[in-house]
């Protein structure tokens, strides 16, 4: 049974082959491509309907989180890339576009709340008491990484809202 089915079944193949010839190993690169595939099936599309109006509306209907959706979109930009260099495809639709935001997650210490910032002195007491047991290397780099996070209360002799 073939893996692929759609018009663009041998080329994905061959990209396939490719890429593991190359060492890459990623377990999830034939998987990516079954789901690009269907979804190229579904819609009957052939080279000259694969526009970057196409690839926004694939991105659209993606399901899972929107770091699998970049991944995809990842692996079908490196595709595109593949036909473009071989000479199959003369340009990359996928190539400008845009990734999905992903959700950012901003640690505590970067708040400018009162409560939060006693909570972080109390978090860098923690460090620097746990950090004297295990050396001054390591007491240095997580005040100097506490350093980086907390910003100055002054700037120029004013101080900050």
């Amino acid at each position: 049974m073939k893996k692929y089915k759609s018009s663009l079944a041998q080329h994905l193949e061959e990209f396939f082959y490719y890429r593991r010839e190359l060492g890459y190993v990623n377990k999830s690169l034939g998987s990516q491509l079954q789901v690009f595939d269907h979804y190229v099936l579904e819609h009957a599309a052939g080279f000259e309907d694969l526009t970057p109006a196409f690839f926004l509306e694939f991105r659209e209907k993606i399901s899972g989180s929107p770091a699998n959706v970049n991944n995809l979109i990842g692996t079908t930009r490196n595709f595109f890339a593949y036909l473009v260099r071989y000479g199959y495809v003369d340009h990359n639709p996928v190539q400008d576009l845009p990734a999905k935001t992903e959700n950012a997650f901003i640690p505590f210490i970067f708040c400018r709340d009162v409560k939060r910032t006693c909570d972080t002195s109390r978090y860098i007491r923690s460090l620097t008491k746990r950090s004297k047991r295990l050396g001054s290397k390591l007491r240095e780099r997580s005040l100097a990484i506490w350093s980086l996070a907390v910003p100055p209360r002054t700037v120029s002799g004013t101080p900050l809202p």
